[in-house]
């Protein structure tokens, strides 16, 4: 008697040899075609598409005529023991899968099973299991392709096994490797540098020191996964530094609603992109200028300015001056880390000075002398004052203005245009 579970390919039925039957895998494929084999209404009974790499089709031994079935059943009566103990020992694994599964998992085994039986009885009916699937997926409001999915999971099975061939096949996590203690820690303080070596490199110098110590290392796809899951802050500011990490947070939004005009001005100087020819006691020379201004936080209005070939404390001076001859004297003013704003002659005697020292008898400079209250940008940080803003409006309408075309040297070096 013929097992259930036989499927032959084309190519395993020509290499057989049997009764009324081509020896050729071109013949049996002219076999195929010619007594319609591949009949859709026998699909899944009589054959079934192929399984695994190449595709293909398998057939069963109802589509052979009856000397070729003759001959194969004879050669199933010599099935050795050993394989049909296999297949008895894969059938227990398969069932103690499906026992050992919580009752969940078992629940949606006994949901699909419900359902594809049903197509089945459909089927046997004489029913197309096309039409089947479709009219079993709208009543149990599930997916066609689902139920055609459920039907390659039991491919190859008896019916009986279709319960536990339909069990969710999940497999165990793998256990995780664990690192040396000491190893990851050298790879941690390699790979977290501010010359931000690459992490292959890093790999290589510490699989150098495993022969050495005879550490086991995990993979190296594992320990890049690792370093990975660390926050992106710390890697941003070990590999990146204290610049790129505040890149990463929003900026900071300001509300100059918070004042009126004048109760707060910011200060700032800017060397202008352009070589231009300065006179001055009869002499020319070619440099490139320099602006300092002061603005109302407020309005955003520039209050005062004055152009100095360097930014010094006289140009500062000059400019504070111009302000409160033609405005009046702030409240508050903030001012850059420059040493020309920090100079004694504006802010002597302010306790915060990020520059020269301060002494308890030095002079008192204008800016205490006048009540104002004095604040310092952070240093390296342009975006804490809001005049930084207006020279870079400055920057492109004025020091790219067609009549200074050919003086415009650019920002740096390396923008340098070739005119």
């Amino acid at each position: 008697m013929l097992s259930s579970v036989q499927w032959f390919s084309s190519s395993e039925l020509a290499a057989m040899a049997l009764p009324d039957m081509p020896c050729t895998k071109q013949g049996i494929a002219h076999r195929i075609e010619i007594e319609n084999w591949l009949d859709p209404e026998n699909e899944g009974k009589s054959w079934r598409k192929r399984a695994g790499k190449g595709g293909g089709y398998e057939f069963t031994p109802f589509v052979l005529p009856l000397p070729a079935r003759a001959a194969l059943a004879i050669k199933a009566q010599g099935v050795k023991p050993v394989a049909l103990e296999e297949e008895k020992r894969e059938r227990q694994d398969l069932w103690q899968r499906y026992e050992a599964l919580p009752d969940t998992l078992k629940a949606r085994a006994e949901k699909a099973h419900r359902i594809v039986m049903a197509v089945e009885m459909l089927v046997d009916a004489g029913c197309r299991k096309k039409i089947a699937v479709l009219q079993i997926a709208s009543m149990e409001g599930v997916g066609a392709t689902t139920i055609m999915n459920w039907y390659r999971d039991v491919r190859g099975l008896n019916r009986c096994d279709w319960l536990a061939g339909l069990a969710p096949h999940y497999a165990k996590r793998s256990e995780q490797v664990e690192c040396p203690t000491e190893a990851w820690n050298i790879l941690k303080a390699d790979y977290l540098r501010l010359e931000a070596p690459t992490f292959n490199s890093c790999m290589r110098r510490l699989e150098g020191l495993a022969k050495e110590h005879g550490w086991e290392l995990p993979s190296s796809k594992t320990l890049k996964r690792r370093l990975d899951t660390l926050p992106p802050e710390l890697l941003t500011l070990c590999r990146k530094g204290e610049q790129a990490l505040k890149v990463m947070f929003p900026a900071q939004k300001r509300d100059h609603a918070v004042f009126h005009a004048l109760e707060a001005v910011n200060a700032d100087g800017h060397k202008f992109d352009v070589f231009v020819k300065w006179f001055e006691n009869g002499k020319e020379t070619i440099v490139r200028p320099v602006l300092v201004g002061f603005q109302d936080i407020y309005s955003g209005k520039i209050l005062s300015w004055r152009v100095d070939v360097s930014e010094n404390k006289e140009c500062v001076r000059l400019a504070f001056g111009d302000m409160v001859a033609k405005y009046g004297i702030p409240k508050k003013c903030w001012l850059d880390n420059g040493r020309n704003f920090a100079s004694k002659w504006l802010t002597g005697g302010v306790q915060n000075r990020y520059r020269f020292k301060v002494r308890d008898d030095e002079p008192m400079g204008i800016l205490p002398l006048l009540g104002v209250e004095v604040h310092w940008a952070t240093p390296y940080s342009g975006r804490s004052k809001p005049i930084e803003r207006a020279w870079r409006d400055l920057a492109g309408d004025l020091a790219k203005h067609p009549r200074f075309a050919g003086a415009y040297t650019g920002n740096t070096v390396t923008s340098k245009p070739e005119n």
